[in-house]
């Protein structure tokens, strides 16, 4: 059941745990990986890295949710990610397990 519907122009949003960070950057655009490495991009709790289009506007984005041994000692750890994303309407391009969320 998806939280809102559908916006047509929504930009991608992936939400990556910490653990899973390689398996997700080998499925980004080369140049894109680099630029998350560039960026120290880990998928650490709260941690951002926005990607620009062709005209230089956000074609995409990543925010870290932290490792698993973060998520459980503090809750809503990756919220702080959240507040630095650029004002945009986003759209969550993956699945991931509720419990990551909290």
């Amino acid at each position: 059941m998806p939280f809102a519907a559908a916006t047509p122009n929504a930009i991608p949003l992936t939400l990556v745990p910490a653990e899973n960070w390689d398996q997700i950057k080998a499925t980004l655009p080369p140049a894109d990986a680099t630029w998350a490495d560039v960026n120290g991009f880990t998928g650490g709790a709260g941690q951002v890295v926005a990607f620009a289009g062709s005209e230089g506007s956000v074609k995409s984005a990543l925010i870290g949710l932290g490792t698993d041994t973060v998520r459980k000692r503090r809750r809503f750890a990756s919220a702080a990610g959240f507040a630095k994303l650029p004002a945009a309407t986003f759209e969550v391009a993956n699945a991931v397990d509720s419990p990551l969320l909290e």
